[in-house]
């Protein structure tokens, strides 16, 4: 019998639908960017047709959902990203509300790349999209970690100015919840990491892994409001030369 009182399910039920709107939005991304078959987008295409009529909208958003959660687990992996999640939770949407996400989404397609970003940062991260803030440089030879709080935010801004390094190479993005996990995931998603690539996006919101570890980073950097009382400590996961940046 289950435990969960009702505002607990309540709660989930709002995340789960966080989940498949987002997912939803990524998916329509990639079809529109001619990086995946279009299925939600198409509404002619050769997909669609041979699937109309034997399943719903939602149905067919929760395939395709799944379908891409094998390439790109990162971002579309219900069971990776929700606390305890499973495929069931993909099936919380009516027909009608997967239509009008999907519309939504259509809508979005024309947006770049920082504009789909702060719309989603406005959904899923407790500080907003911060992009005001001046932030350091990254060399191609230097690994660096995005504290909580900003989802790789801060990754995506450094990484649209630097020369050779990349997402899955360059960076450890340690978040504070699921919802900075998916964020990350679309951040990955717009800096165009090929499918099948592993990334070190990690749900450790006291950065517990990352001392067991005793890695060292070139760069630390994360927001001044959440990390300025632990910024001494900081100190000791960078390399000699490394720094700490909070802004």
């Amino acid at each position: 019998m289950s435990t969960q009182s009702a505002d607990e399910l309540r709660a989930r039920i709002a995340d789960e639908r966080l989940f498949v709107e987002i997912a939803i939005h990524a998916v329509c991304r990639l079809e529109m960017a001619d990086r995946a078959t279009p299925v939600l987008t198409g509404a002619d295409s050769r997909a669609w047709r041979s699937y109309q009529g034997e399943l719903g909208t939602a149905d067919l958003a929760e395939m395709r959902i799944r379908d891409l959660s094998v390439p790109y687990p990162w971002l579309f992996d219900v069971t990776q990203v929700l606390p305890q999640g499973s495929p069931q939770d993909l099936r919380c949407v009516s027909d009608e509300w997967a239509l009008r996400l999907i519309d939504r989404a259509d809508d979005r397609g024309s947006l770049s790349s920082d504009d789909s970003l702060k719309w989603a940062a406005a959904r899923l991260l407790p500080a907003g999209p911060k992009w005001r803030p001046a932030l350091p440089e990254l060399a191609a030879d230097q690994v660096a970690l995005e504290l909580p709080g900003t989802g790789g935010l801060f990754a995506y801004r450094i990484l649209g100015d630097a020369q050779g390094a990349v997402l899955q190479e360059n960076f450890v993005i340690a978040c504070g919840s699921w919802r900075e996990v998916l964020f990350a995931g679309l951040v990955a998603l717009e800096l165009q990491v090929p499918s099948g690539v592993s990334l070190s996006i990690v749900l450790d919101e006291a950065l517990a892994s990352q001392k067991v570890r005793g890695r060292r980073y070139g760069l630390i950097v994360g927001g001044r409001d959440r990390h300025a009382s632990v910024e001494a400590s900081l100190q000791d996961l960078v390399v000699p030369q490394g720094q700490v940046v909070l802004v």
